[in-house]
């Protein structure tokens, strides 16, 4: 469990960190300045995206095949990645936004790109305590830094700053792994790597483009300031969404070893037991964007907030039973629909009502998601599977 813990605390820290940092920027600089720094972060992160695509997933299939040759994989992955770095940072240089701004995404990015490839050696040979460490005194160090400069805050300064926490991360990393990466050095570049690991990247990239999609068609519609107080709340939407995996994984072995009588009376606890603590949560997070942001939520937005939270603690536990009898194609099928619909329904709504329609489209899109988990309920069950047919896809049977 202490392994869980230490592996799932060390990645939901970034995701509250931002929502201190944007805390800094805007009570020493402004909602604007804040704004517009999330639309640079925008870029950042669709890119990191778009390079880092199944590396983990795929690095983990292979060093369990073949653990002799850990730092020969490692290696060919981070080749095969990098004309994805090159792409990043090409559009970087076509898009209009300042020249200073280019260099800190690209610097950022390269850092990022050697950086990440590390945290799959982190998984493999079980290092989440050090890391977490690690991750404690960087955001420290970085909250640090904000508030004994906070009259140096601005776009630029907190771009350089969290480069600069990025490569702190790096020479910890690499010093610590350096003699677990042995391989030699070549030019030429397996690109059977990037196809292998293009589900993991479809997976993936859905999953964020569901959580976030409401957040991009606020920063293409709406003025900055708008897109700082959304971020904010959505990021925060975004940490308790992730709590609830936090607080189920502990449970993984034994939800899987569960008969179904006993799965189903842990999931309807576990279902209502979120819904209770969702009130709590939900008003909890309204005191704090009023007090820590002045941002007044309206009671018609806080029920939105309530009802966007809610769901997954249905889903969550059916999601993980669909990877573990490897059937993430229904995963698969419902993110996209739900991508799909929720595309024109951002920007109709966004258009005409704001950052209360962006709220109203990310509720559509968690309550369509509730609506496939629960048709995946009826046909699938909580354990075993039965042959169903989503539209025209036809998924096998396994007992």
């Amino acid at each position: 469990m202490s392994t869980v813990f230490g592996n799932s605390a060390r990645n939901i820290i970034p995701v509250g960190l931002n929502s201190l940092v944007s805390l800094f920027v805007i009570k020493y600089s402004s909602f604007m300045t804040w704004g517009e720094l999330v639309s640079y972060l925008i870029i950042f992160n669709l890119g990191a995206q778009l390079i880092g695509w199944g590396s983990k997933q795929y690095l983990l299939r292979e060093f369990a095949v073949d653990p002799a040759n850990v730092g020969i994989n490692w290696f060919e992955n981070l080749k095969a990645r990098f004309p994805l770095l090159i792409f990043f940072s090409l559009v970087v240089l076509l898009i209009d936004i300042p020249g200073n701004i280019k260099v800190i995404l690209i610097t950022w990015q390269s850092i990022l790109f050697i950086s990440r490839s590390f945290e799959v050696l982190i998984l493999f040979f079980i290092r989440m305590r050090i890391f977490l460490i690690l991750e404690i005194i960087l955001s420290f160090l970085l909250l640090g830094t904000l508030f004994y400069l906070q009259k140096s805050i601005t776009i630029q300064f907190v771009l350089i700053l969290l480069a600069l926490n990025e490569s702190i991360r790096l020479i910890v990393y690499a010093f610590h792994f350096r003699k677990s990466l042995k391989f030699k050095f070549s030019f030429s570049l397996n690109y059977k790597i990037l196809s292998a690991g293009f589900i993991f990247f479809i997976l993936g990239t859905i999953g964020m483009l569901q959580t976030r999609l409401d957040l991009y068609f606020v920063a293409l519609l709406l003025p900055k300031t708008e897109l700082a107080i959304y971020q904010i709340l959505i990021n925060y939407i975004i940490l308790i969404q992730a709590a609830t995996g936090f607080v189920i994984q502990p449970f993984l072995k034994e939800i899987y070893r569960m008969n179904q009588a006993s799965l189903s009376k842990f999931s309807l606890k576990f279902t209502l037991t979120g819904l209770l603590a969702s009130i709590p949560i939900t008003l909890s997070l309204a005191f704090v964007l009023q007090k820590l942001y002045v941002i007044n939520l309206s009671l018609q937005m806080i029920i939105l907030v309530f009802i966007y939270i809610v769901p997954i603690f249905y889903y969550t536990i059916r999601v993980y039973l669909l990877y573990k009898i490897k059937k993430e194609s229904l995963i698969l099928v419902s993110g996209i629909t739900v991508l799909l619909l929720s595309i024109p329904l951002n920007y109709y709504l966004i258009s005409i009502l704001g950052l209360t329609g962006a709220l109203i489209s990310g509720v559509a899109g968690e309550l369509l998601t509730l609506m496939f988990y629960f048709y995946f309920e009826n046909k699938v069950g909580l354990v075993g599977i039965k042959k169903i047919n989503v539209g025209q896809i036809e998924l096998g049977q396994t007992s």
